[in-house]
C-alpha cells in the first residue's frame, strides 16, 4: 500500500534551507511513501474578501486544496522568525 504525502515549503527563497530539506525528504522516506511537492505559494494573491467574493477562489489556492485532498498526510516545513 502506498502512502501519499504532500510536502509544503513555507519559504519562497531560492536558497531556502526549508526547501532544501523538502528536496531531501523523499530519499529518507520509506519506499511505500509517494512524496509530492505542493504548488508554490508564489502564485497566491494577498487575501482580499471583496476580490474573493467578486472573482471566487484563485486557481493556485484551488490547486493546493486539491493536492491536500488527494494526500494521506502533509509535511509542512516553514521558517521560524522570532
Amino acid at each position: 500500500m502506498s502512502v501519499r504525502v504532500l510536502m509544503i515549503s513555507g519559504s519562497l527563497r531560492a536558497g531556502s534551507y526549508n526547501s532544501a530539506l523538502l528536496r531531501l525528504l523523499p530519499s529518507l522516506a520509506p519506499a511505500s511513501f509517494a512524496m509530492d511537492t505542493a504548488p508554490s505559494f508564489a502564485e497566491f494573491p494577498f487575501y482580499d474578501a471583496d476580490e474573493h467574493q467578486r472573482a471566487g477562489t484563485p486557481e493556485a489556492v484551488l490547486a493546493l486544496a486539491e493536492a491536500i485532498r488527494r494526500s494521506d498526510g502533509v509535511v509542512i516545513v516553514s521558517p521560524e522568525y522570532n
